[in-house]
C-alpha cells in the first residue's frame, strides 16, 4: 500500500500549483485519488500576507484562487478527494462599547471562505 503513496512537500502557492499541475496530467494514469493539503495557511500565508512593507498588488490574493480553483478542478474533473486544513490564528475585535472581545479565526480568514473550497 505504501507504494501506492506519493508525498510532496511545497513552501508556497507557486510550488504547491506546480504539484497540483503535475497530478492533473498524471491523473488518468494513476490511482492516487486522495490529495490532502496539509496546513495550507502555512503555505500560502507568505504568498498572500506578504510583508506589511512590500505590497504585491494583490498577486498573492490571485494566487490564492488559483489554488481554489486547481483544487476543485482536480476533485471535479479527476475524481480527487481533496481534504484541507487551515490553521487557526487568536484575533481580537473592539466593539462600540470598547469591550476587546478575543478568539479565533481561520488563519487565511475571508480570503478562503470567498474562495468557496468544498
Amino acid at each position: 500500500i505504501l507504494q501506492k503513496i506519493e508525498f510532496t512537500t511545497v513552501p508556497n502557492g507557486y510550488h504547491a500549483l506546480a504539484a497540483m499541475s503535475k497530478l492533473n496530467t498524471l491523473s488518468s494514469s494513476t490511482q492516487k485519488r486522495l490529495l490532502i493539503f496539509d496546513s495550507a495557511s502555512g503555505c500560502l500565508s507568505p504568498n498572500f500576507l506578504g510583508s506589511h512593507t512590500n505590497y504585491d498588488g494583490g498577486v498573492g490574493t490571485g494566487l490564492v484562487s488559483e489554488v481554489a480553483i486547481t483544487l476543485k478542478r482536480l476533485a471535479r474533473l479527476h475524481h480527487y478527494a481533496i481534504f484541507v486544513t487551515n490553521g487557526m490564528v487568536g484575533s481580537s475585535t473592539t466593539t462600540t462599547s470598547n469591550n476587546v472581545t478575543s478568539g479565533f479565526q481561520p488563519a487565511l480568514g475571508t480570503m478562503w471562505r470567498a474562495a468557496d473550497v468544498r
